[in-house]
Order: C-alpha cells, then sequence, then structure tokens
C-alpha cells in the first residue's frame, strides 16, 4: 500500500474475508465500521472487543485497538456486529464470530506485515550478489539502527537502512582494503519508496530469531498479546 490502513478499511476488508470464507453468521443485523478512521502506522496493537446484550434490543459486538502513540495510550474503534436476536443460542454465535474475527485479523496482518509497519528503522543486510536477504533487523530508532548496521558490517559486505517513515533506504557499504578493513562508505540504494523487506520470519546472522525490539515478537509472524 502507498499508505497506512485505516481502522475502517480494516474492519470492511475482515469482513469481506470472513463473508467469503463464511464466517459470517446469518442471525446478523448489520456489521458496520467506525465512522471515524484512524490510520494504522505498527502493527503492534492490542485487539480489543465487548460482547453484551444492547440497552434495548438484540446483541452488540464491538472491536477497537488499543496502541501507544508519543507516549500515551490511545484507542481508536473498527467497528460493530449486531443481530436483533437476544437469546441464549444467538449469544453463543457471537462468540463464536468474536473469535474468527480476532483469528482472521491477526492472520491477515501477519500476511500483510509491510502494510502494517510505518514506524521505526529496518536494517537489513545482502549476500555477496548484492540481493537483500530474506530478513531483516527491526529498530526502534535510527540510533539504533545505525549500532546494528554496525554489527552486521562485520559479517557482511553491504548493508540497507530503511526508515520505514518515509520508505527511504540507504545502502552502507563495507570496503575491504590491502592490510585491513578499511572505512565504511556510504552510497544510495534502492528506488526512492521503493519496499525491500520479506514478508516472513526469519534468522539472523547468528542464526537467532529475528525480533522486534521491545516487543518479543518474531517479524512477519501472527502478532502475540503477552
Amino acid at each position: 500500500m502507498e499508505r497506512p490502513m485505516t481502522t475502517q478499511e480494516l474492519f470492511d476488508k475482515l469482513q469481506d474475508i470472513m463473508k467469503e470464507k463464511g464466517l459470517l453468521p446469518d442471525i446478523l443485523d448489520y456489521g458496520i465500521a467506525t465512522d471515524r478512521p484512524v490510520p494504522i502506522r505498527d502493527y503492534d496493537f492490542d485487539l480489543k472487543n465487548n460482547l453484551d446484550f444492547g440497552g434495548s434490543e438484540g446483541i452488540y459486538l464491538d472491536f477497537w485497538m488499543e496502541y501507544p502513540e508519543d507516549g500515551e495510550r490511545h484507542r481508536s474503534g473498527l467497528g460493530t456486529f449486531k443481530t436483533l436476536d437476544d437469546s441464549r443460542e444467538a449469544m453463543r454465535t457471537m462468540a463464536v464470530l468474536l473469535a474468527d474475527f480476532i483469528i482472521e485479523v491477526y492472520a491477515y496482518i501477519s500476511t500483510n506485515i509491510d502494510d502494517f509497519t510505518w514506524t521505526g528503522v529496518d536494517v537489513r543486510a545482502s549476500d555477496g550478489n548484492g540481493k537483500p536477504l530474506e530478513w531483516c533487523c527491526p529498530c526502534r530508532s535510527m540510533e539504533e539502527a545505525l549500532k546494528r548496521k554496525d554489527e552486521l558490517l562485520e559479517k557482511y559486505l553491504e548493508v540497507s537502512v530503511r526508515d520505514n517513515a518515509t520508505e527511504s533506504d540507504g545502502v552502507l557499504a563495507e570496503r575491504q582494503r590491502r592490510g585491513g578493513r578499511g572505512g565504511t562508505e556510504g552510497k544510495q540504494g534502492g528506488a526512492e519508496g521503493k519496499r525491500r523487506r520479506g514478508s516472513a520470519a526469519g534468522k539472523d546472522a547468528t542464526g537467532g530469531d529475528m525480533l522486534r525490539e521491545g516487543t518479543g515478537r518474531v517479524w512477519g509472524a501472527v502478532p502475540i498479546r503477552p
């Protein structure tokens, strides 16, 4: 995507997916996305929900997301499912819908992880032919990314540092010189705005799992709530 997906678009997308899979129960009166869309800039959010009887009729299933931003905790609505049926069986059916929605949200994000990564900095090494490796090191800040870059340049000839907010890449090549290792020379690499990240979890240079700093989650895998 050329821009972050909004909360409204995510709910509508999930409704389409669940409808295609036959996961939307016949008892639904409607499923409606929030009318206050907010861009989703990071997959690292908590998906919250509330399943309860309505004040005057039926059963409501609400979804929203909670996430940190600028040192504060924010909450943004995704959407609501409603049924006019208020029987015991209807409540159980809505509970199944709740479970299916959560599963489908995380599966969709895992498959399209790049579309939910608009913050932080990615550091990726390239092989001897200049081809980017399948894994990358996600960092929270440029300072952290540059430190990780220096570590990778001890093992790889070329390392790219990518600012997810601007989608720009900078490639740093380590030159071997006679008599020892030389300095680091900077050069621009990759088209501006072109994504170079893979979409699967991988291993780092030491064989360890690549983790998003501060989350304990494998990059590219389904986000797991701590």
